[in-house]
């Protein structure tokens, strides 16, 4: 009977390489999420979660024909609709800014209520 085994050394390595890789991963989402359109993310991570659920929920056969059926008609769509659907993602887009700038108006004031910007800090003094 053969054993096999790795090393420590080897262990660590591997270890601290993925260590590196998911660190490297959770860097850059939070890049695509905080310094790009936030909305685009935040649709493109709900996307996945839906993928995700409807994934567990049927076979590789049903998506391939799901797949098919959608890459034909979804153009077709798209040609026929396009300035609707243009128009629909403006106000879409115009709506997402303004829920964004209200709640970010409210977070701002409470950050400022509980923080004095500027303020100069008294320190006691020990004798």
């Amino acid at each position: 009977m053969c054993s096999i085994g790795i090393s420590d050394r080897t262990a660590t390595a591997m270890a601290n390489q993925i260590k590196e890789y998911s660190e490297d991963a959770m860097r850059w989402v939070f890049k695509v999420g905080a310094q790009s359109e936030w909305y685009v993310f935040a649709a493109t991570m709900a996307g996945l979660w839906l993928l995700s659920v409807i994934g567990s929920s049927s076979d590789l056969l049903t998506h391939l024909f799901i797949g098919t059926l959608m890459s034909m008609s979804v153009p077709v769509i798209w040609l026929k609709y396009d300035d609707k659907i243009r128009e629909h993602g403006k106000r879409l887009h115009l709506l997402s800014k303004r829920y964004y700038s209200m709640i970010d108006e409210r977070v701002l004031q409470k950050l400022k209520n509980k923080v004095k910007v500027n303020s100069p800090r008294k320190e006691k003094k020990v004798e």
